[in-house]
């Protein structure tokens, strides 16, 4: 089954105040490589849930095995004293001739290599040349695109950029992106017709309040992924929802759904896996 699990930090529960706080324990220092952490809360002393706003995590991680080996057994402390002569050093040349090898690479091998690269380096690299700009255009980069980390700087001008780039969105995240004022609801239902028509996730945590939206994602029918947490929609918007009929995910957080609604969504999707109805208040 893989590596046991090690424990960093475990705690008595505490009766606190429903206030926002920071929460900094000891944490035990591992010298293995993490790459998953598990956090349990235990909230037997609450009379509510306790709400994660952030979570910060600080390390270095290795860039390969034989670097990862030298800093458990401290082989760089011995580097520490060691002085380099720069004049010693072997010039580092470019190309034989003095040619842009990067430019020589097909259009097919630049893509394929833009595919590794975030939408913030994607946005730099379209300023280097035009080239580069043409390449950054490809709608095969813009499959999964995901908004949430630069919601205060998404708006409709941001989504009428992608509209020229996105052709087959396939996996979409615009959480806490507010479609009442930084984006209006016709710009964001022309951008799921034009760039998402076969769209399978779709996340919209603490997009909508009182919005007409939500109806129209019935018509999305490939949709296997659906979030939509903090939701605060019209009511009778849920029913639309109900078209669906492969959801596999659904996550509807401290939304406004009633009995009636979620029954027929539940109906419709046999196939569904994760249901996350934490905090409805409606809901009897």
């Amino acid at each position: 089954m893989g590596n046991p699990w090690v424990l960093l930090w475990q705690g008595a529960p505490q009766l606190c105040l429903p206030s926002s706080r920071r929460f900094s324990p000891p944490i035990r220092q591992v010298k293995e490589l993490i790459n998953e952490i598990r956090i349990e809360f235990n909230q037997s002393m609450l009379s509510y849930y306790t709400s994660l706003d952030a979570v910060l995590l600080t390390g270095y991680q290795p860039k390969s095995l034989l670097q990862g080996e030298l800093l458990q057994k401290g082989l760089f402390d011995c580097l520490d004293g060691c002085e380099c002569d720069v004049n010693k050093c072997t010039p580092i040349h470019s190309g034989g001739d003095g040619l842009d090898l990067f430019a020589s690479l097909p259009f097919e091998v630049m893509v394929h290599i833009f595919q590794y690269l975030d939408l913030k380096s994607l946005c730099r690299c379209a300023q280097v040349n035009k080239r580069w700009h043409s390449i950054t255009f490809d709608p095969t980069l813009y499959r999964e695109i995901s908004l949430k980390r630069y919601w205060n700087r998404v708006d409709e001008i941001v989504m009428k950029h992608f509209i020229t780039k996105c052709r087959n969105v396939k996996k979409l995240d615009i959480s806490w992106c507010d479609i009442e004022k930084q984006i209006t609801e016709p710009v964001f239902m022309e951008f799921l017709e034009k760039c998402c028509p076969n769209i399978t996730h779709l996340s919209l945590g603490h997009c909508f309040s009182h919005s007409s939206s939500l109806g129209y994602l019935a018509k999305y029918g490939e949709l296997t992924d659906l979030r939509l947490r903090n939701c605060k929609c019209n009511m009778n918007e849920y029913e639309a929802l109900s078209n669906l009929s492969k959801l596999t995910a659904l996550d509807l957080y401290c939304s406004n759904i009633s009995d009636v609604y979620l029954i027929k969504i539940l109906r419709a999707n046999r196939d569904l896996k994760y249901l996350n109805l934490d905090l409805c208040e409606l809901l009897e």
